[in-house]
């Protein structure tokens, strides 16, 4: 994957810049924290996407939607 190659090359520069161990090791927690939630963002985006699909097969069959406020 892209993103992954990206990542690993970014820690390899770090190593090679002699940045310290506890730098890098804070870089890759937060890098890795922040891939975790974009990638639940990601799924949550494509279960939203599959709900609206139902709600308007079934809006087309005649069924009502009332969204809560």
């Amino acid at each position: 994957m892209l993103l992954e190659d990206i990542y690993k090359e970014f820690l390899f520069d770090l190593e090679i810049k002699n940045y310290s161990i506890r730098t890098i090791k804070g870089y890759r927690n937060n890098n890795q924290a922040f891939f975790s939630k974009a990638m639940d963002d990601a799924k949550l985006a494509d279960e939203i996407i599959k709900l609206q699909f139902w709600i308007i097969h079934y809006e087309k069959m005649g069924y009502r939607f009332a969204l809560p406020c």
